[in-house]
């Protein structure tokens, strides 16, 4: 055989063995991050409102009490988005307590959520005014909306039968933030009721 020849099918045989080794598989592309579920809607009755706020014990908590068709309400919830994506929730628990029609929740209150861009969970109440205000441990007028703070001990700092802005609520919450070491989860005695003026 001449030179050329074996040079050849050794190279040959040199291309085959590296063509057919086992190559590592490329890395597959990064899928993008799963989308979170969208936010729920959930009927509560009054007992289950409670159970919200005592799990939420050793933390802040905003209570938001709204409804859709509510001009106020649906004028201050811009605020309460920013407030919810900005908000640590190690620290700092919102509830968002709808007075809409139960019957509503996979419809308008759905369509609500969609269009405003809620990323929050809505509880709607399905219990009488009287048995919510025994729950929120607040003297309750009906009026909406209604926000309420709790310290992280579930004792009720401040309430607003009105739209608030960032302006009300930032001082209330610092003042809470910085107030003593949370609460043990633990305690379950219920809120405290508001000093009457």
């Amino acid at each position: 055989m001449s030179t050329t020849r074996l040079l050849l099918i050794s190279l040959l045989f040199l291309l085959l063995a590296a063509c057919s080794r086992q190559q590592a598989p490329a890395p597959e592309p990064k899928q993008a991050a799963e989308a979170p579920p969208p936010p729920a809607r959930t009927a509560v009755k009054a007992e289950e409102i409670r159970g919200l706020l005592t799990a939420a014990r050793g933390k802040v908590v905003v209570l938001n009490l709204w409804a859709t068709w509510c001009p106020p309400c649906v004028a201050e919830m811009p605020h309460f988005v920013e407030f919810f994506k900005e908000a640590d929730p190690a620290k700092v628990v919102f509830i968002s307590l709808s007075a809409d029609d139960v019957k509503g929740m996979d419809t308008t209150l759905k369509q609500f959520q969609e269009e405003h861009r809620l990323p929050f969970d809505v509880y709607v109440m399905s219990d009488t005014l009287e048995a919510t205000r025994a729950a929120l441990n607040v003297e309750l007028s009906g009026s909406l909306p209604t926000t309420v703070v709790y310290s992280k001990a579930g004792e009720v700092l401040k309430m607003w039968e009105r739209a608030i802005k960032p302006s009300d609520l930032d001082p209330v919450l610092r003042a809470a933030l910085a107030a003593g070491a949370p609460v043990p989860a633990g305690n379950t005695s219920p809120p405290a009721m508001p000093e009457t003026q």
